[in-house]
């Protein structure tokens, strides 16, 4: 914490409040199961509290909770030292007394939770034995040719990294060498870290994509990446180097903490006691950032982390039962019931669990919404995913099509009064859900990451170069976005008359697409740039807010749109909405249900302009693409309200 005297408040982690009268410290316990206290400080208007510290407990890992003993030694430790749950946090990630906590924490997790245990899967079509000679320096890359075998396997999560000149594949022109042998002093350093770990861990099999798969095969990469699904979701553990930013810089090594010596005083029944229950244990007392605590104790989030960039690592971290984190700070290890943290903090529950009997942990969390917790989920998922980066955008379907496989199992086997016909399977649309169509057209772009500005008129359509999906599909957008919060006020509005998406290759139903269209019967309205000024535009310094549009019979001042790939206006920009014809599409109405005004109404629109005959999927059919969103209310539609309330004002729109 920083205090500036000349100042009216002080900084906490860059956070800046208001000083309060009179300096009030509490010490509390850690929320997130972890020995230790945190710092809470006073407000100003005493009516909140701050943390600005927090200090934690450990000892040696084979002195921790979930350390295994050394049966070899005949170590015994006393009960009271196993109490602690903190272990001593050292540089080296694979220390012989580290590895037995994270043994432990495997343990615990295969004897204990039902529903971490993988399904019995077979071994991938390709996999990295370590157990094929005596010599540990040779490896080989084994072919199942399809027979029947269960043993159990790790996968490892990696980033490649940007030189290709060190990457080290399986290829056309290797693959007959791989089968014979690997030598492993001739690999990357994070992959020769994936064997060390793996076989610490009495486990034969390992999985790395670059070796397991043909890299210079597309009918070998595109069936393989299909079946990522079983080969994630079926390995024993999944291995995420999360701090290394590429395979040659290897994950073992981490920075060392502060660590000062203390007695600890521990309770045998590990509760209140009398002090002849009570015993002193060598231990350590060390500070742990409160961005980097856990006071919800709700879900892990790993951001700033080399991996946490990769969008390939979404589903490899989503879809195994168990990962053990290798971070920058410390091991982690995930599993469907909850994440330990080498120094005893602990997460309950996964809210990306994706098992039977993890919803309750997410509902917990979750958005009160109308639709489904599956989909509420997946719009979840989206929006951490498409915050990453991706070397090929070839690669934005396809690097989530694990994902899109499980979730539809998910929701065709649910039993939801939101399911629109249940007579008929789920269908997955390019990213949408052929049962929530309307809410999944109902996302909005953030930052782009296109290397040249764009205008919204600009992504590819089918048939030319550069195209990734239709324009309704979030994957048709290089950078962020977010659906909404579909509330319990929500009612559609429009009505979805037909899909179709065709596949550029019909191995993956989930991968990537050639074409797809979306039919709609809804209101839609021409719509206006707005000239009027803003009512602080003297308050502005020369920053312009998002372009204004406003109906026919409407506001003149309109509403504010959103516009894919564009933020704020320019003379550009404007030029180009005047320029063009666009209509809102208007998909719902969202009620504010704890007000009962008749007004307190809000519409959701796409924005979309008609598309060239020239251009169009289907000729002699009108078509549109879409060019953003738009919200707007009541006061804004004016007497155009009524053509939300009229037959005659909906249509019918193929959106491509």
């Amino acid at each position: 914490m920083q205090e500036d005297p000349q100042s009216t408040y002080f900084v906490i982690e860059r956070q800046g409040h208001g000083l309060p009268d009179k300096w009030t410290f509490r010490l509390v316990q850690r929320l997130d199961a972890a020995d230790g206290f945190s710092v809470l400080v006073n407000s100003k208007n005493e009516k909140i509290l701050y943390v600005i510290d927090v200090f934690g407990f450990c000892v040696e890992p084979e002195e921790s909770f979930y350390s295994i003993p050394n049966q070899d030694t005949g170590n015994t430790k006393a009960l009271s030292s196993r109490r602690v749950r903190g272990a001593k946090v050292g540089p080296d990630a694979a220390s012989k007394n580290t590895l037995s906590v994270v043994s432990g924490w495997i343990k615990h997790c295969v004897d204990e939770h039902e529903r971490c245990r993988p399904p019995q899967t077979l071994l991938p079509s390709r996999i990295l034995d370590l157990g094929a000679f005596s010599d540990p320096n040779n490896i080989r890359l084994f072919e199942t040719h399809g027979v029947a075998n269960y043993e159990p396997y790790v996968t490892l999560s990696y980033c490649w990294g940007s030189d290709s000149s060190v990457h080290v594949k399986t290829t056309h022109s290797t693959i007959s060498g791989h089968l014979e042998r690997i030598s492993v002093k001739d690999l990357p350093q994070t992959y020769q870290d994936a064997i060390r770990i793996t076989r610490h861990l009495g486990i034969r099999f390992l999985w790395i994509d670059s070796l397991c798969i043909c890299q210079d095969d597309l009918d070998d990469w595109t069936r393989e990446s299909a079946a990522m699904q079983q080969v994630y979701a079926g390995a024993y553990l999944s291995i995420a180097a999360d701090n290394a930013p590429s395979s040659t810089h290897g994950f073992l090594k981490r920075s060392d903490r502060m660590h000062v010596s203390v007695d600890l005083k521990v309770a045998d029944n590990n509760s209140t006691a009398p002090d002849s229950s009570v015993v002193d244990v060598p231990g350590y007392v060390f500070e742990a950032p409160p961005s980097k605590t856990f006071h919800n104790r709700c879900w892990l989030q790993l951001d700033k982390e080399p991996l946490t960039l990769r969008a390939w690592a979404a589903q490899e971290r989503l879809l195994p039962q168990r990962v053990l984190h290798f971070t920058s700070q410390q091991l982690r290890f995930e599993c469907n019931c909850h994440t330990l943290s080498e120094d005893g903090a602990e997460v309950l529950g996964r809210w990306n669990s994706l098992r039977r009997g993890g919803e309750k942990n997410f509902k917990d969390i979750a958005r009160k919404s109308r639709i489904s917790y599956n989909h509420q989920m997946w719009y979840l998922i989206l929006e951490d995913y498409t915050n990453r980066l991706l070397t090929a955008n070839t690669d934005r379907l396809p690097a989530i099509s694990g994902l899109a496989a499980l979730f539809q199992e998910k929701m065709n086997a649910e039993d939801s009064d939101n399911v629109v016909d249940k007579t008929q399977d789920v269908q997955y649309v390019a990213g949408l859900w052929s049962n929530a169509l309307i809410e999944g057209l109902e996302w909005t772009s953030f930052r782009s990451r296109a290397k040249t500005p764009t205008m919204p008129d600009e992504f590819p359509l089918p048939g030319e170069k550069g195209y990734i999906a239709p324009t309704w599909s979030s994957a048709s957008f290089e950078g962020r976005s977010a659906h909404g919060n579909t509330s319990s006020g929500w009612a559609d509005l429009a009505v979805p008359t037909g899909f179709n998406v065709t596949l550029k290759n019909t191995q993956n139903q989930f991968g990537e697409v050639v074409n797809g269209w979306i039919s709609l019967r809804a209101p839609m309205i021409k719509m206006e740039l707005s000239e009027l000024p803003e009512p602080d535009e003297d308050k502005l310094s020369g920053y312009r807010r998002n372009m204004r549009l406003y109906t026919p019979r409407g506001n003149r001042f309109g509403a504010y749109s959103s516009f894919d790939g564009l933020s704020g206006q320019t003379d550009e920009t404007r030029s180009w909405v005047k320029s063009k014809n666009i209509f809102a599409l208007v998909l719902a109405e969202e009620k504010n249900l704890w007000y009962s005004t008749d007004d307190n109404v809000s519409y959701h629109a796409l924005l979309v302009i008609p598309i060239e005959k020239e251009k169009r999927v289907e000729a002699g059919r009108e078509e549109f693409r879409r060019v953003g969103t738009l919200r707007f209310d009541s006061k804004c539609l004016g007497d155009d309200e009524e053509i939300l309330r009229e037959s005659s004002g909906f249509v019918e729109v193929v959106l491509v």
